[in-house]
Formats: C-alpha cells, structure tokens, sequence
C-alpha cells in the first residue's frame, strides 16, 4: 500500500481500512485503465486488419472541436449559467 512501517504500526483498524479502500480504488482505477486502452487497442488492430481504408487518421480520443471565431453575448451568458448552475450557484 506504500504506506511507511511506522506510520503503518501506528494506525488504528478505522484508519487502516481508509487506507486499504483508498489503495483498492486506486487498483481497481488502474486494471479498469488499463483495460480500456488494450480495447482500443484492439480496435485499431481490427481496423487495421479488416478494413484498413477506414483506418482513422486521428485517435478515436482526439478532441477536435470546430473554433467559433466569435463569441456571442447569448453564447456567453449560456455558458456563465451553466458553469454557475455546475459549480453549484444559483442563479437570481
């Protein structure tokens, strides 16, 4: 768990188990991790294989979003309201 012998000893069962679930969680984050990057993996092999004229030029991640060269006042409150309704304010 990475947690130094000391300190380990000195921990009551309470805050051992918080230390155990967040070392599980973070496990389990990592398998899940790296579990979604063998399929993509696999997919690009698929692809590759079976069809490769539809190969894709970018990663299936790539974030492309079309640049609006000009912001709208309406865009712009839209996007106030909904960062301030997200971050949990209200909105008077």
């Amino acid at each position: 768990m990475g947690l130094n012998l000391d300190y380990y000893w000195s921990l009551n069962p309470k805050q051992f188990q918080k230390h155990y679930d967040a070392y599980n969680s973070q496990v389990r984050e990592r398998v899940e991790y790296d579990d979604f990057i063998n399929h993509m993996l696999g997919r690009y092999v698929m692809i590759a294989v079976h069809d490769p004229e539809n190969y894709p030029e970018e990663p299936f991640t790539s974030l492309k979003t079309k640049v609006e060269e000009k912001m709208t006042d309406e865009r712009m409150e839209k996007i106030a309201r909904r960062n301030t309704l997200l971050m949990g304010g209200e909105i008077v």
